[in-house]
């Protein structure tokens, strides 16, 4: 609650997703997407990114953030562009031509 009436109070209402709520489950839907079409299994992505099974899990799961520097490997990993695992996750869709361009 902002007391001090020369500071703007920010907007209740955004129509960016909450981060937590909205944002980072769909993100983990995403990354499952692409890991499934990339045919890794998560064990598999854990390595080639050398973090845990349950990291992996965490994230697709939505129960974990992901730093930007992580989600620039996994989209390498998978060959897919960062702005898509981004722009899904906000829930805009993305052309087939637009998920053949580079990460």
């Amino acid at each position: 609650m902002n007391l001090n009436p020369r500071i703007p109070r920010r907007a209740e209402t955004s129509s960016q997703p909450d981060y937590q709520t909205q944002f980072l489950p769909r993100l983990g839907l995403t990354i499952a997407k692409y890991r499934k079409q990339a045919a890794f299994t998560q064990k598999e992505l854990a390595e080639h990114l050398q973090v845990t099974v349950t990291h992996i899990s965490a994230l697709e799961n939505g129960r974990r953030g992901v730093s930007l520097h992580v989600l620039y490997r996994i989209a390498g990993v998978l060959a897919v562009n960062i702005a898509h695992l981004i722009n899904e996750s906000d829930g805009k869709t993305t052309t087939e031509s637009d998920e053949k361009s580079s990460y």
